[in-house]
């Protein structure tokens, strides 16, 4: 890594440029060279006097990582950015991202120069999810750490938790990039960067940039949650009409992926009227099991009764807590039977030949987004097939966009269903089978349809 001069009066002096990358990684061959990049752009920047800071050089022993991740994003001017499927995945690079998202609010002016290091594709739903999925598998094992006492956390991990996690900002990483033009980290022109940079500094005066608030501290996590779908990202078709379906398409029974957050209901109603209903019963319970007590106590004071009829009471009193007991556990919502149910509920409307579409899309996204974590093999590929039925519908309706990520989600269901326990056990249904091979081919068909 090039090393600067401090004795030299450079161009920007007292104004580095930053640099934001992921290091070179054995771990996966598409890792092993995405910050080739840096050391050639600092040598150009050294060749014509250019200061910079970078964190090979400039954090020593002993120095708080997180401050100089914060000073990339407020101190800075100019940031080079090279942004790969590692930085992604990076909780330090990710923190460093949304120090520099934030500064720039206060500071629209600052300077981005982004270098894309790596094949992937953010503007494909697949990939925003496989993102999703890694950061709420990060999620839960931080509140798993944190509710069983495991350890401690390190200051990153807090940060992360702090910025949840960075789901928004990985489902806003396109939006972010594509309105920023960018370099392949293979052709990248070396001298028309620099070129730029030194135009910036002369052209601009240094401004008086804002210092980072003060952080929010947020609760502690609560008991380890499932992880909700990677459909909740992704804005849902707005229609309002009864369509006629495919009688072609077939799915058979239990659930998956949705493309609609807009119409899937919110998860906290129900599970507030359950913790309602839970506590009046147990208060029932109390008062049924104090009235027993003070008839007890007042069989004291009267003339002792036969050993029979003391049997009998206590037989009798055992009952009605079992019974209440019993009666109490049957509140409880079965969330595997409702999901189940529910999709029961959304094959039965789809197979109408006429149906309501918005309430198949509502049924659907209400499974997918709950309950697509725990789903069995047999309900991912029933929600697959009812996913093909409301595509099939819906045609000449959907946005392209739409149109992808709904074909992504069906494909999504049935690479899951395959990798499931029970998968090998629905192989010998030839009704499934005949139906998943059916879809697929369909899918692989189907065209999209303009308004």
């Amino acid at each position: 890594m090039a090393d600067q001069n401090t004795n030299v009066q450079r161009i920007n002096q007292g104004r580095p440029v930053y640099f934001s990358y992921a290091r070179n990684s054995n771990k996966k061959p598409e890792w092993s060279n995405i910050s080739d990049c840096v050391e050639p752009l600092l040598q150009a920047l050294d060749k014509e006097g250019i200061e910079y800071r970078v964190d090979v050089k400039d954090i020593g022993a002993g120095d708080k990582i997180s401050a100089f991740e914060e000073e990339i994003g407020w101190k800075s001017e100019v940031v080079v950015i090279v942004f790969s499927d590692k930085y992604f995945r990076s909780m330090h690079c990710m923190y460093e991202f949304v120090q520099i998202k934030n500064a720039i609010q206060q500071y629209p002016d600052k300077r981005l120069i982004c270098i894309k290091a790596g094949d992937f594709n953010l503007s494909d739903p697949n990939y925003i999810m496989e993102l999703e999925d890694f950061w709420h598998d990060q999620k839960q094992e931080y509140e798993k750490i944190e509710f069983h006492r495991l350890r401690s956390h390190s200051g990153t991990e807090q940060a992360a938790w702090q910025n949840g996690f960075y789901l928004e900002d990985v489902r806003n990483l396109y939006s972010f990039f594509s309105a920023i033009n960018y370099s392949n980290y293979k052709n990248v022109d070396y001298d028309g960067l620099v070129s730029d940079i030194i135009k910036y500094y002369k052209n601009t005066p240094k401004p008086v940039l804002t210092p980072k608030p003060p952080t929010i501290q947020k609760p502690a996590p609560k008991p380890p949650t499932q992880k909700p779908s990677a459909a909740a990202s992704v804005n849902a078709p707005t229609v309002s009409t009864t369509v006629k379906s495919n009688a072609n398409v077939h799915y058979t029974s239990q659930p998956q992926h949705s493309y609609s957050a807009a119409s899937a209901p919110a998860p906290s109603q129900g599970s507030n009227i359950v913790k309602i209903v839970i506590v009046l019963s147990i208060l029932v319970f109390c008062c049924f099991a104090g009235l027993l007590c003070a008839g007890a106590l007042m069989d004291d004071d009267k003339p002792s009764t036969s050993s029979t009829t003391a049997t009998n009471t206590e037989q009798t009193t055992t009952s009605n807590n079992t019974n209440t007991t019993t009666n109490l556990a049957d509140v409880i919502v079965d969330e595997d039977a409702h999901y189940r149910k529910l999709l029961d509920d959304l094959v039965d409307e789809v197979l109408q030949t006429h149906f309501d579409i918005d309430l198949a899309i509502l049924y659907a996204d209400s499974v997918y987004t709950n309950y697509y974590y725990q789903a069995d093999a047999y309900m991912l590929v029933d929600l697959a097939g009812c996913y093909c039925s409301i595509l099939e519908a819906g045609t000449g309706m959907w946005d392209r966009e739409d149109v992808e990520t709904c074909r992504s989600i069906i494909n999504k269901c049935y690479s899951r269903a395959e990798t499931l326990p029970d998968y090998a056990e629905l192989r010998k249904d030839k009704e499934y089978m005949k139906e998943i091979d059916y879809n697929k081919k369909w899918l692989k068909s189907y065209k999209y349809s303009s308004r």
